[in-house]
């Protein structure tokens, strides 16, 4: 879940579930699995064109979730008849499975388990490294190819019966090595037992406090459990922490060297000619020029709040949605809309600023404790994967304005009107 797969899996399951009715297990596995292998795949060949080490391979995988969680919000919008069945499927629901379907997927299920086993020295060479690996005689590149194909099995499959159930494949390895088992044939045996755990006791969670009449999917409360997890190994001095920490690679150079004023005039003309050329009002209408103005201004104003980010926490791969400020005002603001469904536009702007004033918080909070870039990108990882579950939560269960709402969370100028621009302009011109 934290490199992107089980994002893709999900997108090739939904797909099916669109286009063909009551698909089948092995329907809805085979494409899961296929563009869970397109993600992953794409994701090393990026990592390895990039380089940098594992952070930049986590960033990636960040970035890549992303792109996957716009198509597949993208697709609920375009079958808002299934909206609330594709939410629920889509957290994490165990009781959406029986035991007829169980029964189906048991002999595969058991033999993903059991091949793993079966490579464990393999996995230990490769945990050692490329060169030790090669020199032992083993072919890396094959071996590597070929138990990544076994991992995206395992996490399509898993995806395609019962949707996303994160941090999962995160915290069960690391809870095995805690307890002392470092060799991959412990490991992978106590990392299943534990896994399985985690997995019943958020089940048996969901079931014994329901929400408003509701049952909380199971993989709401695995991500909920997982992100604390997540911030601890974030922490810690040894560990995680240590291995991802590599702040080679970051930022970008500058590609051609112009005079300042010509570097700002290229630009504003071609800001200028743009709206010069969508401005005139069709059909005597002037709601297509105020989402211009909108448009322009929301742009102007994510381009300061991440120069100011970048600044202050002198981290270049700081932005309003990767340090988790985006995802906190959304969860805000969905918070509003379910208590205030009539909330007018200044109360959740008021809602989103309280939303990312408590991260920006956090985040000197971390600085304060000497987190360095590596560390800062990926508690906004964490804080981004919290507020968005608990928001998709909030939506499945507020199913009367959920269309509505991921219209709007989606990023779109469309019903933008004078209230929504002359507030946009208020707020922006005095910051920039």
């Amino acid at each position: 879940s934290t490199i992107g797969i089980s994002s893709g899996a999900l997108l090739g399951a939904m797909l099916v579930n669109l286009f063909i009715p009551d698909p089948s297990i092995w329907i809805l596995w085979t494409a899961a699995f296929i563009t869970a292998v397109m993600v992953a795949g794409l994701i090393l060949i990026l990592s390895q064109v990039i380089g940098g080490g594992k952070l930049q391979l986590i960033l990636i995988g960040m970035a890549m979730s992303l792109a996957v969680g716009a198509v597949s919000s993208a697709i609920m919008l375009y079958a808002e008849q299934r909206m609330d069945g594709l939410f629920l499927w889509g957290s994490g629901n165990i009781s959406q499975s029986d035991g007829e379907l169980a029964a189906i997927i048991l002999t595969p299920a058991l033999l993903l388990l059991l091949l793993p086993l079966l490579c464990h020295r393999h996995l230990d060479m490769l945990s050692m490294g490329d060169e030790m690996a090669n020199t032992a005689g083993l072919k890396v590149n094959r071996w590597r190819v070929g138990l990544l194909m076994l991992a995206v099995l395992q996490a399509s499959l898993v995806t395609a019966m019962v949707g996303v159930l994160g941090f999962i494949g995160l915290m069960a390895p690391h809870m095995a090595k805690l307890l002392g088992y470092y060799r991959h044939r412990e490991k992978l045996i106590f990392a299943s037992v534990i896994g399985a755990l985690l997995v019943i006791f958020a089940e048996l969670f969901s079931r014994a406090m329901p929400l408003a009449g509701y049952r909380l999917p199971t993989g709401v409360l695995t991500v909920l459990l997982g992100t604390p997890f997540f911030l601890y190994l974030l922490m810690r001095k040894q560990g995680l922490a240590g291995m991802v920490m590599q702040e080679t690679g970051f930022g970008l150079a500058s590609l051609i060297q112009l005079p300042k004023w010509l570097a700002l005039f290229l630009p504003a003309l071609a800001l200028t000619l743009t709206v010069a050329y969508f401005w005139p009002a069709v059909n005597g209408e002037y709601f297509t020029q105020w989402r211009i103005v909108v448009a322009v201004f929301s742009g102007f104003g994510l381009g300061v709040a991440g120069c100011t980010l970048q600044a202050l926490f002198r981290n270049p791969m700081a932005s309003p949605d990767i340090s988790g400020a985006t995802s906190a005002s959304v969860l805000c603001i969905i918070l509003a809309l379910q208590i205030w469904p009539d909330a007018s536009r200044l109360l959740l702007f008021v809602c989103a600023l309280v939303g990312a004033a408590i991260v920006v918080t956090v985040l000197f909070i971390a600085m304060r404790y000497q987190f360095n870039v590596s560390q800062l990108a990926l508690l906004g990882i964490a804080i981004s994967a919290w507020c968005g579950t608990i928001a998709s939560m909030v939506l499945t269960f507020g199913a009367g304005a959920a269309s509505v709402t991921v219209l709007w969370l989606t990023g779109t100028t469309y019903g933008a009107d004078s209230q929504i621009g002359l507030l946009l302009l208020a707020v922006t011109i005095p910051c920039c």
